[in-house]
């Protein structure tokens, strides 16, 4: 079956980019770098070597295709020896006791904690040591720590600071499969500093983490206010959907969320940046806004909420496929949100090579790629098909649930195989319930963005009530969420996927989604039913 009357030529046009032979030959760079160790300086010499030739070679006559392999093993050379040049040096501390020590760490990244007036919890890198602990210096380490008296709130201590801790030292598993060690030494983190306190605080974050941290301290203030009779429950998980801070969820609600793919809510990432850039295009146009002072101020403002959020890798992930998809337009140029997507990939990747390791870098870029490449196809052609049948309301009513529910299934086909690799869970129940809770979270983010901003300017009484409808919502999504739980077959948590098997299969998917884009079978019936097949062989084959 086709559909031949309209052809999608908008998303046709989107998909031709030729960044790809830029993003994958950086990223086999980097998974060779990790098995084959050889010198940098030849690395580094014959990719320059290549690159110059190839750029003669297109300048001479850029008709020759076949000249673009001198490029992409340009940069494959480029990024294996990018690789090999930030590869940590661990120090094999797995037969040496856990020791006390004294450190000078600065801080990198700061962990939500329950009551950080008493605790903090981070990731810095080392940079003094006592003498017999010198070889530590250079070394990233975990630490949890409590203030030993020392004042931690009032945004001295943020990223840049430099403080003198106690506490016991020890190494990291570096072959771990799972959990919160296995996100570690995806962030090249090699000790752990635990029983910690804070002793001194050498150096105080520069004026704008400063700032950032105050912020975010008033905003967590704005969203409790008018709380009266509401559950602790129920006011964290509006904090962790506006604020990122999952530490305010409870144990049970991390574990259902986990199971039901609704875990990323609770993380600053792509939706909630989509939907606030939303809301700011929204007032820039009945603003009368236009380009390039309109793009400059959204990525302005979405670049200071990243960084009062914590500025966590998701975040800043989101962030930069907005800054290239909105940026083309401070230049008057068309945006295109696949190329925006890959650019973003690229320089994630760039300044932070292990983020290819990372399962939330995997899980962000499979999902996205899945809704541009399969979702928004998808909703074309069935909104095609649905054509102009029925009442305008009735109408627009059932184009948004079909817009819905495509991304839906993308989000969910590119999540399979990753989640049941990682997490040994298949949700196929998730499509059902995303289409529910998404819009549901969405209106909270909103909801929370105008709270945000009307008790900055100090119009609280109207940020409570909205607070109030706020925590209705979240406790009717959290209801939703238990509830399907209890529906048998939704979600199985009993599968396990080997993890070459699944990064193949995703390649597959990717790969197939890709050529059908080049090769215009968008209009075919099978474009959309190979990639539910190749989910299917997969689990069988598991």
């Amino acid at each position: 079956m086709t559909c031949e009357n309209e052809e999608p030529i908008r998303l046709r046009a989107r998909i031709r980019t030729p960044f790809v032979w830029v993003l994958l030959p950086l990223i086999m760079g980097y998974i060779v770098a990790r098995f084959w160790q050889v010198s940098i300086s030849f690395l580094v010499y014959f990719g320059v070597v290549l690159g110059i030739c190839w750029g003669l070679a297109w300048w001479l006559d850029r008709r020759i295709w076949y000249w673009n392999l001198l490029g992409v093993l340009s940069i494959f050379c480029l990024s294996w020896g990018h690789m090999l040049s930030t590869l940590p040096k661990y120090l094999d501390w797995s037969e040496k006791p856990e020791r006390e020590a004294y450190l000078v760490v600065k801080i990198r990244q700061l962990f939500g904690v329950k009551n950080n007036k008493v605790q903090l919890g981070g990731v810095g890198e080392i940079v003094e040591a006592e003498k017999h602990l010198n070889n530590l210096v250079g070394q990233k380490v975990y630490f949890f720590i409590k203030n030993n008296g020392i004042l931690m709130d009032n945004g001295d201590i943020a990223k840049g600071s430099l403080i003198e801790v106690k506490g016991i030292v020890s190494s990291i598993n570096q072959n771990a499969e799972a959990g919160f060690e296995k996100y570690l030494t995806s962030q090249s983190v090699g000790f752990k500093l635990y029983r910690g306190k804070l002793l001194e605080i050498k150096k105080k974050a520069n004026w704008f983490y400063r700032f950032c941290y105050k912020q975010n301290k008033e905003m967590e203030k704005i969203l409790e206010r008018g709380r009266f009779g509401v559950s602790n429950c129920c006011v964290g998980t509006y904090k962790a959907i506006l604020l990122g801070k999952q530490s305010s969820l409870t144990p049970e609600q991390k574990a259902s969320y986990r199971i039901t793919g609704c875990l990323h809510l609770f993380s600053i990432s792509g939706l909630h940046i989509g939907v606030v850039a939303g809301c700011l295009a929204f007032f820039l146009r009945v603003v009368n806004l236009r380009n390039p002072w309109g793009a400059i101020i959204m990525i302005s403002v979405l670049f200071i909420y990243v960084q009062i959020t914590g500025g966590s890798s998701p975040a800043m992930r989101a962030f930069y496929m907005v800054l290239f998809y909105w940026g083309a337009r401070m230049f008057w140029r068309k945006s295109c949100a696949f190329s925006a997507l890959l650019v973003s990939a690229f320089v994630a990747l760039v300044l932070n090579p292990f983020e290819l390791s990372n399962i939330g870098f995997q899980f962000s870029y499979a999902v996205v790629g899945s809704i541009i490449l399969y979702g928004l196809p998808m909703n074309e052609i069935l909104n095609h098909e649905l054509g102009d049948k029925f009442p305008t309301i009735i109408q627009k009513g059932l184009r948004w649930l079909v817009n819905l529910l495509g991304i839906s299934i993308a989000a969910n086909i590119g999540a399979t195989f990753l989640s049941m690799c990682y997490f040994n869970v298949f949700a196929p129940g998730s499509i059902l319930l995303n289409v529910i809770v998404i819009p549901l979270a969405s209106v909270i983010i909103v909801m929370g963005f105008i709270v945000l901003l009307m008790g900055l300017v100090g119009l609280n009484f109207i940020g409570e009530i909205i607070n109030s409808v706020s925590w209705l919502l979240i406790q009717v999504m959290e209801e939703i969420i238990l509830l399907s739980l209890r529906v048998p077959g939704l979600f199985l948590d009993s599968f396990k996927a080997n993890q070459i098997f699944s990064y193949l299969s995703l390649g597959i998917l990717f790969g197939f989604l890709y050529w059908s884009h080049r090769a215009n079978q968008l209009q075919k019936w099978r474009f959309y039913l190979m990639p539910i097949g190749i989910i299917g062989l997969f689990i069988g084959l598991n």
